[in-house]
């Protein structure tokens, strides 16, 4: 779909302009034009504009050119960055609802995925560096000959 075609579409789906907009459930964080072959080829569907309804014929697959991409993210995405992120609940108002069951699993996953991190993390800063190991070796080397003199 085009550009024009899609603001077209959303300004008859909302005149106002004041909706949430989402794609498959999950929030847009940003759109941005970027070149056809960015994040991999792109789909696009063919059609006869002539055909009322359906009006699919057909797909292509490219990288040329350029396209506007959407940058979703997600609730389960933001608790990965943050895991103690607020989330409210509008659909449902018992504990057992399944949204906040799901968050929960998320938010469990991911301070999980995120301690692990920093552990990796703490292990990884306490290896000297390779400058380090060259001057400990230098050092060592020193105190050999210093040895045998």
């Amino acid at each position: 779909m085009k550009t024009s075609e899609l603001i077209h579409r959303l300004q008859k789906a909302d005149p106002s302009g004041d909706l949430e907009c989402c794609v498959g459930g999950d929030d847009i964080l940003f759109v941005a034009q970027e070149p056809g072959y960015y994040d991999g080829a792109y789909e696009v569907l063919i059609r006869d504009e002539k055909k009322p309804h359906y009006n699919v014929i057909g797909a292509r697959v490219t990288k040329k050119g350029s396209k506007v991409q959407f940058h979703l993210h997600s609730i389960e995405d933001m608790l990965i960055d943050e895991p103690e992120m607020p989330v409210e609940f509008e659909c449902c108002d018992d504990k057992a609802c399944r949204h906040r069951t799901q968050v929960e699993q998320w938010r469990a996953d991911a301070r999980q995925i995120n301690e692990e991190v920093e552990r990796e993390m703490a292990a990884w800063k306490s290896q000297p560096t390779p400058e380090e190991k060259q001057f400990e070796q230098r050092v060592d080397d020193e105190e050999k000959r210093a040895a045998r003199r």
